[in-house]
């Protein structure tokens, strides 16, 4: 009889729920469904924390979403684990700075949860939650409504990006501070093998946990997507990585974000501070060498005009160029330059010969030394601002 039980793997989520109800016998059921307790405890922790989606609240929201999806699936694919990730951040950080308040203070925690030969991933946070109005938003492409029109967060299909690149299959709940209840809505592999022309609804959230969690929005991603020559896994290089793109704009936010990541049992890893270019950090780590100084350059211009709530807007652009040499030859990986939008980095340090490095041979030609000591110490940062 017990070469017929149904191991842990070929076990519905329903199944492993009932399984793991009330108090479980950890070694016993590891032992029988071929599986390790250290699988079995994180599933019971998901279990008891996390609301379970149920799809039959009352509808709040109906036919959310539907645009053309011109190339969606295969410009997400493309995606890094790490823009996937950022793409999640930005619009938490636009959110909780909507809030316009220095006491805030939002937690967000990403938990990679292992599940035997699957995988999931939960994304927590209470930046304030999503109105119920701009659900609509967060389904449809080229639309958004999650955050603000300041930061990054402005084109709509970024953070459906970052989620149909890890996963087919998403439950979101949600419960803004303004919105009498929380709600819910799935994102099915149906959903994303039609995104952009496929409608769904949001309906009423009845997970009792649901009712500790207002102004929270969490994600459940289920059928992880695996891809040839990639794994995500929340280690210290991975958090370093994603920590670059953060610390000027969390520094020029109000309130304070506490953002961390977890990879099964093993501690949270907190997003460290990472700063390259800080005044500070000029002041104590640039050289001061006469003709050497760090230097500023800045310009002002206008851009092409834009709708904004339906009226064409001037676009006002600053550019701001920083730039000098480490006193001493740093990481040569932190070399280069850095490229940043409304305080969040995009790109570098980028050390190509479309910026000179290399170019120049001797001191009498333009360009960035190629065989010098002073090529692993420049550094430079052009900083982006435009509101609209």
């Amino acid at each position: 009889m017990a070469g017929n039980i149904t191991t842990w793997d070929e076990l519905t989520d329903e199944g492993k729920r009932a399984i793991l109800e009330g108090d479980p016998d950890y070694k016993k059921i590891a032992k029988e469904r071929k599986t390790t307790i250290a699988i079995l405890t994180q599933q019971k922790d998901w279990y008891d924390n996390q609301p379970a989606y149920t799809g039959k609240g009352t509808v709040v929201g109906k036919d959310l979403g539907g645009t053309d999806p011109s190339l969606f699936t295969m410009e997400s694919e493309q995606l890094t684990y790490i823009d996937a990730i950022t793409e999640i951040i930005d619009g938490i950080i636009e959110n909780h700075n909507n809030q316009k308040s220095k006491d805030k203070t939002t937690n967000v925690t990403f938990h990679l949860i292992d599940d035997g030969k699957n995988k999931k991933l939960l994304v927590e946070e209470d930046s304030g939650g999503i109105e119920q109005k701009k659900l609509d938003s967060v389904v449809k492409l080229g639309s958004s409504g999650w955050g603000g029109l300041y930061g990054v967060g402005v084109f709509g299909i970024g953070l459906k990006k970052g989620l149909r690149k890890i996963a087919k299959k998403h439950h979101l709940f949600t419960w803004h501070e303004s919105d009498p209840e929380p709600c819910e809505m799935e994102f099915s592999p149906e959903f994303w093998d039609n995104a952009g022309e496929m409608k769904i609804s949001s309906t009423t959230c009845q997970s009792p946990i649901m009712k500790n969690k207002k102004g929270s929005t969490i994600i459940h991603f289920r059928n992880l997507v695996e891809y040839d020559g990639q794994k995500l896994e929340f280690n210290d290089p991975f958090v370093k990585q994603i920590a670059m793109y953060y610390h000027q704009w969390i520094s020029s936010v109000d309130g304070t974000l506490n953002i961390s990541f977890k990879q099964g049992d093993f501690p949270p890893i907190p997003l460290p501070i990472i700063d390259l270019f800080s005044e500070n950090k000029i002041k104590k780590e640039f050289t001061y060498h006469p003709g050497y100084e760090p230097r500023k350059f800045s310009l002002k211009m206008n851009g092409t005009p834009r709708k904004v709530k339906g009226v064409m807007t001037p676009s006002e652009i600053e550019i701001i160029m920083t730039f000098g040499l480490t006193k001493v030859t740093p990481d040569t990986e932190l070399a280069g330059v850095y490229v940043y939008g409304n305080d969040r980095f995009f790109h570098g340090p980028d050390r190509s010969a479309k910026w000179g490095f290399g170019l120049k041979t001797d001191w009498g030609k333009s360009g960035i030394p190629k065989y010098h000591s002073t090529t692993n110490r420049f550094r430079v940062k052009f900083d982006i601002y435009s509101e609209n």
